[in-house]
């Protein structure tokens, strides 16, 4: 993302000219310095935190989400995304939410279809927009209901005007392994 931001390319130019773009490039450092996927060095697992989060005990999680709030409450937060490492299901997709107007719900899946036209290994079948998959508890008995996604798309309307995402991509591998580039024939 940085990349591409940084690049000056035409498109780099087109969204940097329209957006402003915040980045926050690590919530759980402590987890991540210690090799662990989800959860924090207190065992947490701090994606599950957001709907009430401690300053204490979830400081960088208290502060995202405040910065977050902030920018939405001066009519500055268009499109929310939070990045995610999955260690099953391979290349990458998005979880988004349901919508009750249809035309909201199809602009939200826009964003999704121009990335599974754009990367190849995006995979637009295996992104989940429906809300009730955020009641599911995992084996901790967590939620996806208090995820960042799930809690900024309530507290900001319901996506009357932000679209919130998580983009989830495996950790070793894509769809495609080892693909090959088409043969062609040399004339003699």
């Amino acid at each position: 993302m940085f990349d591409l931001l940084a690049s000056g390319s035409v498109q780099a130019k087109a969204l940097l000219d329209r957006f402003v773009f915040k980045i926050v490039p690590l919530l759980n450092p402590d987890g991540v310095e210690r090799g662990y996927w989800r959860n924090d060095t207190q065992g947490l697992n701090l994606n599950r935190v957001y709907s009430e989060p401690d300053p204490v005990r979830h400081p960088t999680i208290y502060a995202a989400k405040a910065a977050i709030l902030h920018e939405y409450s001066k009519q500055k937060l268009h499109i929310y995304v939070d990045l995610h490492g999955h260690a099953t299901k391979r290349g990458c997709f998005v979880f988004g939410n349901t919508f009750t107007i249809k035309k909201i719900q199809v602009q939200q899946i826009l964003l999704p279809k121009l990335l599974s036209l754009n990367c190849v290994n995006f995979d637009l079948r295996e992104c989940n927009f429906n809300d009730s998959d955020n009641n599911k508890k995992d084996r901790k008995g967590d939620s996806r209901a208090s995820s960042g996604r799930a809690t900024i798309f309530r507290e900001t309307g319901c996506g009357e005007v932000v679209y919130c995402f998580t983009l989830e991509g495996n950790y070793a591998t894509g769809l495609r392994i080892n693909t090959l580039q088409p043969r062609f024939d040399i004339e003699q």
